[in-house]
């Protein structure tokens, strides 16, 4: 990683590790999400309520889970970090910036309604949650909040590849999610008809 001289080196790695313990806790929350007849991937804590949490109405928008909104973020946010890190370009810089600072409304938000609303802490959410606000503690010194966001055409193909590769990890985490679910819908009506 090429790093700016005011800037540690252990931070921008340590972002990059919260980047994707985000992506593995939006992963888990998926399969955490309990299904009839499919064992969910727990937590084993019984303090938290991972359960609730995960099947509310705040779980999903549309069909979708938000957990693979969540990975779809944090692979995004990680790779453009990446991208910054190794070029130090001011557009991957006002871009990443934009982007945590959203994900970091994003998380708020959701964690009051986690505590507020549906008084059901969750591990997952907790981890993806904690991991993107102690990123934006870590990179604060990077934030560079101009709206100048003149792409030349690398850029944009850049972009465009992240973004790429974001929505098809994002899309493959739902598909497996959507098997799953039909997979033990499946199993319960034989089931129910023998």
């Amino acid at each position: 990683m090429t790093r700016r001289p005011d800037f540690p080196l252990w931070r921008g790695t340590a972002a990059i590790v919260l980047g994707v313990v985000g992506c593995a806790a939006s992963v888990a929350s998926i399969y955490a999400t309990p299904v009839n007849g499919v064992a969910g991937l727990g937590c084993g804590i019984e303090a938290l309520s991972c359960d609730t949490a995960l099947t509310s109405r705040f779980s999903r928008i549309g069909p979708v889970p938000l957990g693979a909104f969540g990975l779809f973020y944090f692979s995004f946010w990680t790779l453009n970090l990446r991208a910054f890190l190794r070029t130090g370009d001011a557009i991957y810089q006002r871009v990443f910036s934009w982007v945590t600072a959203l994900g970091a409304v994003a998380s708020l938000a959701l964690g009051g309604i986690l505590f507020l609303v549906l008084h059901a802490p969750c591990l997952y959410c907790l981890v993806s949650h904690t991991a993107n606000l102690a990123s934006v503690i870590l990179l604060w010194p990077l934030f560079d909040w101009k709206f100048d966001f003149r792409f030349r055409s690398d850029h944009f193909w850049h972009f465009l590849s992240l973004a790429a590769i974001s929505a098809l990890a994002a899309g493959l985490l739902y598909q497996l999610d959507v098997n799953r679910t039909l997979r033990a819908q499946l199993e319960t009506d034989i089931q129910t008809i023998w």
